[in-house]
C-alpha cells in the first residue's frame, strides 16, 4: 500500500494528501477489500482458538531447535498474514488485470 501511495504522489504532485488517498481508494478498492478479508480470517481464527481451545494460549510450538510460545507465533503469523497477504492480493489483482486487458485487446472491444 505504501509503495502505491508513493507512486500516486509522484504521478500527481499537485494533489494534497487527502486527494492522494482518495485516488488510492478509488483505484485499489478491491485490494483493500481483499486485505480486509485476510484480516477478518485471521481475527476469526484467533476468536475460535480463544473461545473453543483457550488452553492453546499456553501451548509451545516446537520448530526443531526453537521452541516458541503460541502467543509469539500468533504475533509472527499476524505480521506475516498482514504483509504477505497484501503482497499476494496485489500480485493476484495485477495478473487478473493484465489477463483481462489481453482478453479485451484480442476481442477488439
Amino acid at each position: 500500500m505504501v509503495q502505491k501511495v508513493k507512486q500516486l504522489d509522484v504521478e500527481h504532485p499537485e494533489a494534497n494528501v487527502k486527494q492522494i488517498f482518495g485516488i488510492f481508494v478509488e483505484q485499489d478498492w478491491a485490494t483493500l477489500f481483499g486485505s480486509g478479508l485476510v484480516m477478518f480470517f485471521h481475527l476469526t481464527t484467533h476468536y475460535i482458538i480463544n473461545t473453543y481451545a483457550p488452553h492453546m494460549r499456553d501451548a509451545k510450538i516446537n520448530l526443531g531447535i526453537f521452541v516458541i510460545p503460541y502467543i509469539m507465533a500468533s504475533f509472527v503469523a499476524a505480521f506475516g498474514l498482514g504483509y504477505f497477504g497484501q503482497r499476494i492480493i496485489y500480485k493476484f489483482f495485477g495478473k487478473a488485470e493484465s489477463y483481462l486487458g489481453d482478453k479485451i485487446d484480442k476481442s477488439g472491444k
